[in-house]
């Protein structure tokens, strides 16, 4: 550690200045690398932009673990997330690699753009790191296994959402087969005026108006139901018959 930043010992009850180690005893399928890229002091604070030369493959952690591995531990970089800016405010984005084609993204917000050249994911920017090893099946797959399941449920719900969609639209199709309906009365005769998709027919003797068919008065005056055409024999028993 360095002068600034002592340790205190149990021992002899001051600060001094020690040495920090660490041991990796087992390590994940996906490993994240956290980059410091911000330090303050009392006086200050302030972003580190210095650039990291980190690997894109061979990322080999197999003598660093101190625990029984079995296996190889070779790391390949899958994403980077980037940020822009300082202590004050900035911006984010990602560099992915994708697994189908195996060509590394820039995803910019809404903009996605293809990375011709590998090594320019590396840049000063670049703030988390991450890696999944190579071969899972010898590690921990327990992220596999909740990713695949992640992809599942929302395929899943995605098919759900489209069929639930279908259903509206066959329902909401069959609802306008009918059109807009209205009935106006004329008050010497007790005639009753229906409209249905542009079409007319008329009942008499009716003692009063079906009400869930509306009242013409609350229609638009420009729309087709204020002039409906004479309707045809056939049309007339069909729209009867539903009375």
């Amino acid at each position: 550690l360095g002068e600034d930043d002592p340790w205190y010992c149990s021992s002899c009850k001051e600060h001094q200045q020690a040495t920090k180690k660490f041991d990796l005893w087992r390590v994940p399928e996906i490993l994240v690398v956290h980059l410091k890229r911000f330090q303050s002091s009392r006086a200050w604070r302030d972003k580190i932009d210095v650039l990291v030369d980190f690997p894109l493959t061979d990322l080999d952690l197999t003598q660093t673990v101190a625990g029984p591995s079995g296996s190889d531990l070779v790391y390949d970089l899958h994403a980077v997330c980037n940020h822009y800016g300082g202590m004050g405010g900035g911006h984010y984005t990602a560099y992915a690699r994708n697994p189908e084609d195996n060509m590394w993204y820039d995803f910019n917000d809404s903009h996605v753009s293809k990375v011709h050249d590998p090594d320019s994911v590396k840049t000063e920017a670049a703030y988390m790191l991450f890696y999944r090893l190579r071969a899972p099946e010898h590690g921990d797959s327990a992220a596999t296994e909740k990713i695949e399941q992640l992809i599942a449920g929302f395929k899943e719900s995605g098919a759900q959402l489209s069929t639930a969609n279908d259903d509206m639209d066959s329902s909401s199709n069959a609802s306008m087969q009918l059109g807009p309906r209205a009935m106006s009365e004329d008050s010497t005769s007790n005639e009753y005026t229906m409209d249905i998709s542009g079409l007319a027919s008329r009942t008499h003797g009716m003692d009063s108006p079906r009400s869930d068919l509306g009242n013409a008065s609350d229609m638009d005056p420009d729309s087709p139901t204020t002039a409906p055409a004479t309707p045809s024999k056939d049309d007339l028993d069909y729209y009867s018959s539903i009375l």
